[in-house]
């Protein structure tokens, strides 16, 4: 996927038409591989706690740059790779449309399939796990792993933070997981091996905006991807 440094938009006042998304926390996490530990690494992701159907996934390509994997549930997906020094001092992040591609999950038509499960719950901590219901036979033939979540019901008001589409669906659907961000995701695959996780070290409250920039954009992009007309 073609990924371009973008310059970021420092002020508030632009004459560009665009899609704005408000975002109040940055969620810091430590991503773990445990099959091959040289692929762990920080993650962070900016969120909006009263709206999750969408963020971002914030990791370093290097010490001077950052990728951002922007997504918009079922509608659109922008990779792109900006300036950590501008991404620290900007309000707004701006990413042209051409950098913007239609996305929808292509499983979602299984999401039945799938349900949350609560598997353990005390004064602080709320534990669940997401599994498909399908008998073993077919969970074996088609080698489903699971996800395991964990909440600390002491944090802050938050819609659940949920990157995977297949999680998040099933979540649109019954809206049946606690509203806090997560503290821990787990994936597991059809073994019941632990393949990677991400625990959560930090939030930050913040005040930041990505602007999709749609001056430039033909009648596709505006219909058909952004659907803003």
């Amino acid at each position: 996927m073609k990924k371009l440094l973008l310059c970021l938009l420092l002020i508030s006042n632009s004459s560009f038409s665009q899609t704005e998304y408000s975002f109040d926390y940055l969620l810091h996490y430590n991503y773990t591989n445990h099959i091959d530990s040289t692929k762990s690494k920080a993650i962070y992701y900016l969120t909006n706690s009263k709206d999750n159907s969408y963020l971002a996934r914030i990791t370093k390509t290097d010490s001077l740059n950052l990728n951002i994997q922007f997504l918009k549930h079922d509608l659109f997906f922008s990779d792109v790779i900006i300036s950590k020094k501008n991404f620290e001092m900007a309000e707004f992040i701006g990413i042209e449309c051409k950098n913007v591609r239609k996305y929808s999950n292509p499983f979602k038509y299984k999401v039945n399939d799938y349900d949350y499960i609560k598997l353990e719950t005390s004064d602080t901590l709320e534990k669940y796990e997401i599994i498909c219901t399908r008998s073993e036979k077919y969970r074996k033939k088609i080698k489903i792993g699971k996800y395991v979540l964990k909440f600390n019901t002491t944090m802050p008001f938050h819609l659940p933070n949920l990157f995977f589409s297949t999680l998040y669906e099933e979540w649109n659907k019954e809206r049946d997981l606690p509203n806090y961000f997560l503290s821990e995701i787990s994936f597991f695959n059809f073994e019941n091996e632990l393949i990677t996780s991400e625990e959560f070290i930090e939030f930050t409250k913040i005040d930041k905006k990505i602007k999709i920039i749609t001056d430039e954009c033909g009648d596709f992009y505006l219909d058909k991807i952004l659907k803003i007309r």
